[in-house]
């Protein structure tokens, strides 16, 4: 229905290229507020004509489009989106529960099309050939979790004024619940030692464009330098240790955020190699520290890779575990095999039969403030592309879920690692 207020209402459709003239058949569609894409013609000149270095006769002018839109955030929109911008993707799990990772990779071609709807009807425009340079991520206690993104490089298709020029099986993800309810901290050393309240984080892969002298109209080109990350965490501190974090120029933090949606549905964002800046520091009346910091996540560091990890599917009670076993194998060490009893029938009790005997990994349990269940995630101790984490052919596995046997690999140098936590599996 349209907008009662506005008049009409938008949509985006992402559909991710597999050349820059060809729109792909499959893609998604997401609720969006109010985009500004703007169609450019860029007008260039050529100094070869006049030889002189100001100016000559323009010669070419070409199309791009530029742009940002803010989209309505559910554990199924994040996911195109999320694609488009990092570039690096897996996932992991089964059927009710999903876990896809996203980091930095190379950033692939998109086609966008935004369709306007009002009570005279609908009016596309069409936008290809573009990437998604910037994404923002707003996450507050106690409120909707925000995202916007920006594009550029892309051309206009003219407007259409009846039907879509993209063709084929799209998947609306429009209909869950927004994102909401932030869970954050601050780590050191692996130790908690700061709840954040609000949290923003802006991540630029730096896609630009340049003139180039040729018969097209498309945009030019793109540069993709080494991508960014920075943003502000106002956080509550209890240990005045810890109030001054951006005074130790070798001290780095890691930074980590759930937005979750219950039953361990939602997202998490993971920041393993923070710099804090000097921070804005104030009291709240209960003795307690306000304190506002900067922090920049750029740049990859031997701290900054992540380790391999695997989660089970949310359970309170599971399916009786006597005499059920958890294989798994890390780089280093063979094949481990977990045999639980009769009475290893809580996340908790499951993760401290692990832990007893594990080699080079650990097992924890994750869950939303309130809930008697939880997510138990393996974890291996080293970190890095050169460590796996392969799940065998255990009895336990359908049980807790960990049924997807690819091995999964730790990472790199990553700035951010954003998961997503959700039943669907694309």
């Amino acid at each position: 229905m349209p907008d009662p207020v506005q008049g009409s209402n938008t949509s985006i459709r992402i559909i991710p290229q597999t050349a820059k003239d060809v729109v792909g058949a499959d893609g998604s569609v997401i609720s969006a507020s109010a985009p500004s894409f703007k169609p450019e013609a860029s007008n260039f000149v050529d100094d070869a004509l006049t030889g002189r270095p100001q100016a000559g006769e323009v010669v070419r002018g070409k199309q791009k489009s530029s742009g940002d839109a803010t989209y309505t955030v559910n554990r199924s929109s994040i996911l195109p989106m999320a694609q488009a911008h990092f570039g690096g993707h897996r996932v992991r799990g089964a059927s009710g529960f999903f876990v896809h990772e996203y980091w930095y990779d190379t950033m692939q071609y998109q086609a966008f099309e935004q369709k306007m709807t009002n009570d005279a009807g609908s009016m596309y425009l069409q936008f290809i050939n573009t990437l998604v340079g910037t994404t923002r991520f707003s996450l507050k206690e106690q409120d909707l979790m925000k995202a916007m993104f920006g594009i550029v490089g892309g051309k206009q298709i003219a407007p259409i004024p009846t039907t879509s020029l993209i063709t084929g099986t799209l998947t609306d993800r429009t209909g869950k619940p927004p994102l909401s309810y932030l869970r954050a901290f601050v780590k050191i050393a692996g130790t908690k030692v700061a709840t954040v309240q609000s949290l923003d984080i802006n991540s630029d892969r730096h896609a630009d464009t340049y003139a180039a002298m040729d018969e097209t109209s498309y945009v030019a080109g793109a540069i993709t330098g080494k991508p960014t990350c920075a943003g502000t965490a106002k956080m509550l501190l209890d240990v005045p240790t810890y109030t001054n974090l951006g005074l130790d120029p070798d001290n780095i933090q890691s930074l980590e955020a759930v937005v979750p949606q219950g039953n361990f549905f939602g997202v998490g964002i993971e920041m393993p190699n923070v710099k804090f800046q000097l921070p804005r520091v104030g009291t709240n009346g209960l003795l307690l520290h306000d304190q506002t910091l900067d922090f920049d996540a750029s740049g990859p560091v031997g701290s900054a890779d992540v380790a391999a990890q695997l989660r089970s599917k949310f359970f309170t009670t599971p399916t009786d575990l006597g005499g059920l076993t958890l294989i798994f194998t890390v780089t280093g060490a063979g094949a481990q095999t977990i045999t639980f009893a009769s009475g290893d029938n809580t996340p908790a009790l499951v993760a401290a039969k692990i832990n007893a005997t594990a080699t080079l990994l650990t097992a924890s349990v994750e869950r939303m403030f309130g809930e008697t269940g939880g997510s138990v995630v393996l974890k291996t101790i080293a970190k890095g592309t050169g460590v796996t984490l392969t799940i065998g052919a255990g009895t336990a596995n359908t049980a807790l879920g960990f049924t997807d046997t690819t091995p999964t690999t730790g990472l790199d140098g990553q700035t951010i690692v954003l998961r997503v936590f959700t039943d669907v599996a694309a």
